[in-house]
């Protein structure tokens, strides 16, 4: 009996040979969030001999064997999957609970640049023999990814957005000569038509939702489980902040002693004071994005001078969370 990891493979296979045969264009109202599980669900899981054969060498100029074609055979059903999602003509939708704040799970990302890792090796080998077209369609169909993965509106899938587009497009200034004319238009064209590029000044509402909206909520649910205890309050408060940090290189706790003592002490001791704390940063979010927004040349200087006011509060977390933007 096939076991049903077989079985699943067999069924998108004939499923994929019955949809050719029958003549009809694939389906563009499908999320593309789940096609991209699905293809994540497919890709191959390499042996550490093949991963090392593939990630240790230096394959840019080289002749590819025939074993490097014959690993990337085994991406076809992955990337079947994620070019069809980059035709989808509706949002993607990665179903993520962003009730959970700093502890939502957002497994996708790291399988999205892995896409975006193998879409290189894929064009090189796809241009040793020939096939320009799907060469093109690969890098244009992670690019696109790379777009989609963003679509949250947080900070770091909008860094694994701008680094997955910068592996696609290095890639692309990398084999820029092996292309045609016409196909470089085509790439330039799926470019241009991939969703829009998500900022990182967009980020800062989503953020503010994200883990400032969700540490008020849980700074109120620990005031009613624990009333009129502020020291029991007061210990939850930092585990959360120290649970929602992440430590800075070089140093072992995100939310060390004296950085909680600075905030208990400017909050009075109390989880009212926290709270008032965490809405004296809206005037400074609402800078913040405007000065994400400006262009090169106009950005650093007034970034420059927000840093400069924000290390001047009295406000511990103006300090303990902005200059990450930065």
């Amino acid at each position: 009996m096939k076991p049903p990891i077989s079985i699943c493979l067999s069924l998108l296979v004939v499923a994929s040979v019955v949809a050719g045969a029958s003549g009809q264009p694939s389906a563009t109202n499908i999320n593309p969030a789940l096609l991209y599980y699905q293809a994540f669900l497919v890709a191959p899981d390499l042996p550490q001999a093949d991963s090392d054969y593939l990630w240790t060498k230096e394959w840019q100029g080289q002749e590819l064997p025939e074993r490097f074609g014959k690993l990337m055979a085994g991406y076809d059903n992955e990337f079947k999957l994620v070019r069809l999602a980059a035709r989808s003509a509706v949002p993607c939708d990665w179903g993520i609970d962003m009730s959970q704040g700093p502890a939502a799970l957002l497994p996708h990302l790291a399988r999205s640049k892995a896409v975006v890792q193998a879409a290189k090796f894929r064009a090189l080998w796809a241009l040793q023999q020939g096939r320009q077209a799907e060469a093109r369609e690969d890098l244009v169909a992670a690019l696109v990814l790379g777009r989609n993965g963003a679509r949250d509106g947080t900070l770091i899938s909008t860094l694994v957005q701008i680094a997955i587009e910068a592996i696609d497009c290095r890639t692309v200034a990398e084999l820029f000569g092996q292309f045609s004319p016409e196909n470089l238009q085509q790439l330039l064209d799926g470019f241009e038509a991939a969703p829009a590029r998500r900022t990182v000044a967009e980020c800062v509402a989503t953020e503010k939702a994200f883990f400032l909206n969700w540490m008020v909520r849980r700074i109120e649910a620990l005031q009613q489980a624990n009333p009129g205890d502020e020291a029991r309050i007061m210990k939850g408060i930092r585990e959360l902040l120290a649970g929602a940090l992440e430590a800075p290189e070089g140093q072992e706790q995100a939310l060390p002693d004296s950085t909680w003592e600075r905030l208990a002490q400017a909050a009075g001791g109390t989880s009212g004071g926290v709270v008032k704390l965490i809405h004296e940063l809206e005037p400074y979010e609402q800078q913040l994005a405007v000065v994400l927004a400006l262009p090169h040349g106009e950005y650093e200087g007034r970034m420059e001078q927000l840093m400069a006011e924000i290390q001047r509060s009295p406000n511990p977390l103006l300090v303990l969370l902005f200059p990450p933007w930065e």
